[in-house]
């Protein structure tokens, strides 16, 4: 190991030695010893995320579909409804193997051209829904929607999350039908 030169630095907490490059950080300001206690806190990632007009119920429910999944509260909450998720470019473009699906529920898919998540979306959201997909009973049906309502729940951010909540209990949100 090369000898470098070390420099002192005195802290809140005392005096510590860091080499250059460690020196250079702290003088521009990057290292984590240059922190003052009871200075400007910053917010949590998951508070600085979160949309103004966001309601605490919909927090809660956030943070309720964190824990407990997000395909369960749905199905409590709004039993009997069918409720689409809104998808950005990046979900749509998915494979369906991110759904981790039984062989007979992917084959179908495969079979019915719903290749992506994009495709499978919108199969969802015909009329007859994944009914229409030959060979995929009620069981290929049940995983197919849990796997995909959870998979495209899981790439929201929470800002995104949070967002879908407040629209649901504001009944804004367009897929939500009987």
């Amino acid at each position: 190991m090369e000898n470098s030169k070390r420099y002192q630095v005195h802290t809140h907490w005392g005096w510590f030695s860091l080499d250059e490059g460690a020196y250079a950080d702290y003088l521009a300001g990057r290292l984590w010893i240059c922190w003052e206690p009871g200075g400007k806190k910053e917010k949590p990632p998951e508070q600085a995320e979160t949309p103004v007009h966001v309601s605490k119920e919909a927090l809660r429910l956030r943070d309720a579909a964190e824990k407990r999944g997000v395909h369960t509260l749905l199905q409590e909450l709004y039993p009997g409804r069918r409720v689409t998720l809104p998808l950005n470019e990046k979900i749509e473009g998915l494979s369906i193997e991110e759904l981790c699906l039984s062989v007979r529920a992917s084959n179908g898919l495969m079979r019915a051209g719903a290749s992506t998540l994009g495709r499978v979306a919108a199969l969802m959201q015909q009329e007859q829904g994944l009914k229409s997909v030959r060979n995929l009973g009620e069981k290929s049906e049940k995983e197919i929607t849990h796997s995909f309502v959870t998979v495209a729940y899981s790439h929201f951010s929470g800002y995104e999350k949070a967002e879908f909540w407040q629209s649901l209990l504001d009944g804004q949100r367009e897929g939500c039908s009987e």
